[in-house]
């Protein structure tokens, strides 16, 4: 099931990153790169974000974790976790889709990963999301934007 989460509550907070931290290290492993923003997060970052965050909660367990920002237009996934031990699961697949199934009629959703993070590519590209374009960040590690309309 799909739950508001309110990061603001420092509870709430500590569940994300517990979830966020283990993920996103799995992440940096697999596209080599251990610079990913969200591996810097703590639980004072996560309170004073801005974003939107959802849960997927399932037997009263946080499984996973969408979050993101409505712009004028458009609204932008800022992170998709899943707890590792549920990967392959469709756990992130629903907290897309929850996603797009909320945007006003005409809105775009836009959204980004590491070019190597094959598993995310492959459910955005599932999803109906279409490759916008490719951006080097730092050595060795190239960004993938896509977009749904």
């Amino acid at each position: 099931m799909i739950i508001a989460l309110n990061q603001k509550e420092e509870y709430i907070a500590k569940l994300i990153l517990e979830i966020q931290l283990p993920a996103y290290q799995l992440e940096a492993d697999l596209i080599n790169f251990s610079g990913i923003p969200a591996l810097r997060d703590t639980v004072q970052t996560i309170m004073d974000s801005d974003e939107t965050f959802m849960g997927f909660e399932k037997a009263g367990e946080l499984l996973g974790v969408v979050s993101y920002i409505q712009h004028s237009g458009y609204v932008e996934i800022c992170r998709l976790i899943v707890k590792p031990s549920n990967f392959g699961l469709g756990v992130g697949q629903s907290m897309v889709r929850y996603v797009l199934d909320s945007v006003k009629p005409g809105e775009r959703v836009i959204v980004s990963t590491g070019t190597k993070n094959y598993p995310a590519k492959n459910l955005y590209n599932k999803l109906g999301f279409k490759e916008t374009e490719e951006k080097k960040v730092s050595p060795g590690f190239t960004i993938t934007s896509f977009k749904k309309e």
